[in-house]
């Protein structure tokens, strides 16, 4: 695994210390990091995951949501009016992807839909940084650096 660095974009959106985030996926893998790293900045987060949370914090609103769900996605996206968006929702593991390819389709491909169709909508467009994994790009011959 090859060194890798944030980009200045990335990390303006990471570190734009207002408005109101929303983070799709946040009961992944990535998503616990992201929120206690986003936490740091005191700012307003609205989680959207497919298993229902409990949490005392008063920081962070979890809603337990299917991405698939045009409708519901629309409706949560235009009540929370996020200023940024980190979508990571989405079935990254080969094998599921293999066994369940239909899900999987419907998951990564119309979950993302609808997660970018309603942002587009709303009055002010949010930033949005769409998460991948790194099975789709395969193994680097160099590590990744500032020039790459």
């Amino acid at each position: 695994m090859g060194h890798r660095t944030v980009t200045k974009q990335t990390m303006s959106l990471i570190n734009n210390r207002t408005g109101r985030v929303l983070i799709t996926g946040g009961s992944g893998f990535v998503g616990p990091h992201l929120i206690r790293h986003l936490k740091l900045h005191s700012r307003r987060i609205f989680v959207l995951t497919p298993r229902t949370i409990v949490s005392d914090d008063t920081n962070v609103e979890y809603h337990c949501v299917d991405i698939r769900d045009r409708h519901l996605i629309t409706a949560l996206i235009e009540q929370i009016s996020p200023t940024s968006i980190y979508h990571l929702a989405g079935i990254s593991a080969v094998d599921v992807s293999w066994s369940k390819a239909r899900g999987t389709y419907d998951v990564n491909v119309t979950g993302t839909y609808n997660v970018f169709e309603a942002a587009m909508h709303l009055s002010i467009t949010p930033k949005v940084l769409n998460v991948s994994t790194e099975c789709y790009y395969g193994p680097s011959v160099r590590g990744f650096s500032r020039g790459a």
